[in-house]
Formats: C-alpha cells, structure tokens, sequence
C-alpha cells in the first residue's frame, strides 16, 4: 500500500542518520502552529508542516518528510 515503510518517532531517532525521506506516524502532542510534537510510547520527534493543518493534540497521523 506505501512505497516507503510508516515509522514510528522511535524508529527514526534510532534509525535515521542522514537526510533521506521517510513516513512517520504517532500522535499528536501538541501544536503551535506549524510546528508539531509527535509521540509514541517511548519518544518524542518535532516536526515543521509546509502549511498549517486541521489537526489537534491527540490526533494519529502519519506523515512524509525528509529526516
């Protein structure tokens, strides 16, 4: 179904050492504007949207990017 496979914030702070694309998905922490704090059982990863997006604290996503 994906081309890439969906990591958590754990796999990529552990995994990604260099700048390729990825697909991360967690819950939503908090927001302030366009910038995110998604979270699953163990850790933690900031991310920056390109634009502002209907999304909450509490809310599963799943995003691309370039780590």
């Amino acid at each position: 179904m994906f081309e890439r496979d969906i990591l958590t914030p754990t796999d990529v702070l552990r995994a990604a050492a260099t700048h390729t694309k990825i697909r991360v998905a967690g819950r939503v922490m908090s927001r302030n504007g366009s910038d995110v704090i998604l979270s699953d059982a163990l850790s933690r990863l900031n991310a920056q949207l390109p634009r502002v997006q209907s999304i909450e604290s509490g809310f599963l996503v799943v995003f691309d990017g370039t780590w």
